[in-house]
């Protein structure tokens, strides 16, 4: 048996062929950028992480020292913090920390030079350094934390 199609069929025949290799290339081409742009940002953040990491890491140290200071009896601890903060504020942290962190910093450091100057405790300070950190490590790493429902954080 011989199959027999008309020229009208052949041609739509061809054409419907032709279109669905038009969609399967495009789709190829869609998926391919698709891919390059995950491998791109998979690539940014890598050559970021260095840099994250160690900004995660004096972060921990500064809100660790503010807490420290803001919270503990024992004023060996508190010298000890207090000198730790001094140290990243003055070197460390100047070079890591995004404005946000670097205004919280500025407060505390303000803050505890002058406690006439405080507008809040230390333990807010300490907290709003803590928030603003933890903003600027989740905006890094595309990961925004919530903040706790009760901090306000100073925006002076």
């Amino acid at each position: 048996m011989k199959w027999r199609i008309e020229e009208t069929g052949a041609r739509t025949i061809d054409a419907i062929l032709k279109f669905a290799t038009l969609l399967a290339i495009f789709a190829g081409v869609i998926q391919y950028i698709i891919n390059r742009k995950d491998q791109l940002r998979t690539q940014e953040i890598e050559a970021k992480k260095p840099f994250l990491e160690k900004r995660l890491e004096f972060y921990i140290e500064a809100t660790r020292a503010t807490a420290t200071i803001a919270t503990s009896k024992n004023p060996d601890d508190i010298a000890g913090a207090k000198e730790k903060f001094w140290i990243l504020y003055w070197g460390p942290m100047l070079v890591l920390e995004d404005p946000k962190v670097h205004k919280s910093m500025n407060n505390y450091a303000v803050c505890m030079e002058d406690p006439s100057k405080c507008k809040v405790p230390l333990r807010e300070l300490s907290r709003e350094l803590a928030l603003a950190a933890s903003i600027s490590v989740g905006n890094q790493w595309n990961l925004v934390p919530a903040p706790p429902a009760d901090l306000k954080v100073q925006t002076e």
